[in-house]
């Protein structure tokens, strides 16, 4: 049998994968402030992730992601 693949092994798997992967809440923030810079960290790394399958899949990005 072939070896068992673990989701560390996924070229596309890292430290900014997207929050699909775990939905849960895994800290929380007593501060407003704190809380929106998280929200803006984890937002940013999905953007990267998503920019990354893109261009593995050939998809030239022509523009800037803007995020809000």
């Amino acid at each position: 049998m072939g070896a068992v693949k673990k989701p560390t092994d996924d070229p596309h798997r890292d430290a900014c994968s997207p929050s699909v992967v775990a939905p849960y809440q895994s800290t929380v923030t007593l501060s407003s402030t704190k809380a929106e810079y998280k929200g803006a960290t984890i937002a940013t790394c999905e953007v990267i992730w998503f920019k990354r399958v893109l261009k593995d899949m050939g998809v030239p990005i022509k523009y800037s992601i803007l995020l809000y």
